[in-house]
């Protein structure tokens, strides 16, 4: 079990801004034959910034990994 925030930042008309946080949670399982996790991240917006920013506000991701062993 993991948590991560971050923090997104850009030049805007010559001012450095704060314009997206980030907020994910996530979970990762492992054992000898499988390896599997999921995380959530959740954007949310900072500073109003005179260029266009991510239009996602939630993203899932999920991986999976079979191992063969010889």
């Amino acid at each position: 079990m993991a948590i991560t925030a971050s923090g997104f930042l850009a030049t805007d008309n010559g001012k450095l801004k704060m314009y997206q946080y980030t907020i994910s949670p996530s979970y990762m399982y492992s054992n000898k034959k499988f390896d599997a996790g999921i995380s959530y991240t959740r954007f949310i917006q900072g500073l109003k910034a005179g260029f266009d920013v991510r239009p996602f506000k939630n993203n899932f991701y999920a991986s999976a990994m079979y191992k063969k062993h010889r």
